[in-house]
């Protein structure tokens, strides 16, 4: 709220701004919608692949997992990456989310390897996460502050759906079909559950969490087309 109210002090009122969230920011950017009028202060909302509820995350990242690494072993018998997939496939039957934070974790870290497992992913080009000019360049430190503020701290103990649907923006929902840190079937309990009669949705088919690096030129010229329409 404090970003936005500066951007429209310094360049005038009828600024129009739009919030876009990825992944951990598609957990902050409801919760902030939801609050008290802070919509009142943005045209739009662009959700990238967003983790807007984490237990219910968690449990669809388990699921695409195991799916997905029973498939490949059932039928791609010649990857490369089978030990890989017999890897997750193990772990996500032998384990529960109820044992702890820990299982959550390795979940996480599965499903950034197995996005790279699957050749109908785009591979990044020329793109690196220490960038010059990536703000990936601060990431860690960004991270690290973050979690010392702990600002993200009120999310957790708020269930997301005493919010969603008070979110009445035009709404831009952009997933990687291939996203297993935060499924696409996330967006179908957004869909369903955000008061906003704007939306749309739009699956990137060579992409896993990240399609502005898998799929640059498709993503941005669809998030620029979709403003243009607001």
């Amino acid at each position: 709220m404090t970003v936005v109210k500066y951007l429209k002090a310094k360049y005038g009122e009828d600024l129009q701004i739009y919030v876009m969230g990825h992944s951990w920011g598609g957990f902050l950017t409801p919760y902030f919608l939801g609050y008290e009028r802070n919509q009142d202060l943005v045209k739009g909302w662009i959700q990238v692949d967003g983790a807007h509820n984490y237990p219910m995350n968690d449990s669809l990242t388990q699921d695409m997992l195991y799916k997905r690494a029973e498939y490949e072993l059932k039928f791609n018998t010649d990857s490369s990456n089978s030990t890989r997939w017999q890897a997750i496939f193990d772990y996500c039957k032998s384990h529960n989310l109820s044992e702890g934070y820990d299982v959550s974790v390795q979940l996480n870290q599965f499903a950034y390897d197995a996005e790279s497992y699957i050749d109908s992913v785009n591979s990044p080009m020329n793109f690196s996460r220490y960038e010059e000019s990536a703000s990936y360049k601060h990431n860690d430190f960004n991270g690290a502050v973050s979690g010392i503020l702990r600002i993200d701290e009120p999310t957790y103990s708020v269930n997301p759906d005493s919010y969603l649907g008070k979110i009445q923006v035009p709404t831009l929902m952009l997933w990687g079909r291939f996203d297993f840190v935060c499924p696409r079937m996330l967006s179908d309990d957004l869909w369903d559950k955000i008061g906003s009669s704007d939306k749309t949705r739009i699956i990137f088919d060579h992409s896993g969490h990240s399609p502005m690096v898998n799929e640059p030129y498709l993503f941005w010229t669809t998030v620029l087309e979709w403003i243009s329409q607001h």
